[in-house]
């Protein structure tokens, strides 16, 4: 019987020994197989994106034009924050940003141009050029200005969780 135990041992040994490493292949491929599925959507999924994106972008903008603040609080995450480049040291809060489009914003017309997305599991950062005519605190900020949004999935909707401001240069 001790023969017996010691040889049972010994093929659950050979047996572990042996589905480990095919285990580990077979997750490897299923990584593989996951990671080729991903970039086959996402390359299908380019034209929805940028439709979906534009979209968003656009009601964006709109509901800052009618000072539509529940649109605003729906549209941003609630870590929201904004950084430009007329002041990169003091991020803007949501809570801020959202008052300061209410009382101090005013877009009169807008543009998009140059839209590029780059989208990833539950995160896209979306790029474009926005021409506008508004005035901000007072101020003209009619021009060109390059902004970068960064989206993520909360509850399996978008919300824009960072942005980044600067004015289009010139070459």
């Amino acid at each position: 019987m001790f023969a017996g135990d010691r040889l049972r041992k010994w093929v659950a040994l050979l047996v572990l020994a042996l589905w480990i490493p095919s285990s580990l292949v077979a997750q490897k491929k299923s990584k593989e197989e996951h990671e080729t599925l991903e970039v086959e959507r996402s390359a299908s999924d380019a034209h929805s994106f940028m439709e979906l994106f534009t979209k968003l972008e656009r009601d964006w903008i709109n509901g800052m034009q009618r000072k539509d603040k529940t649109a605003l609080e729906e549209m941003v995450a609630p870590e929201f924050m904004v950084r430009t480049s007329v002041d990169p040291d003091h991020p803007v809060m949501r809570a801020d940003w959202i008052q300061d489009v209410l009382t101090n914003c005013d877009i009169r017309s807008y543009k998009h141009r140059g839209m590029a997305i780059r989208a990833f599991l539950g995160v896209a950062i979306v790029s474009f050029v926005q021409s506008q005519q508004a005035t901000v605190g007072g101020k003209d900020r009619s021009g060109d200005y390059l902004i970068v949004d960064l989206w993520v999935t909360n509850h399996g909707k978008w919300q824009a969780a960072a942005r980044y401001i600067a004015p289009a240069g010139t070459r």
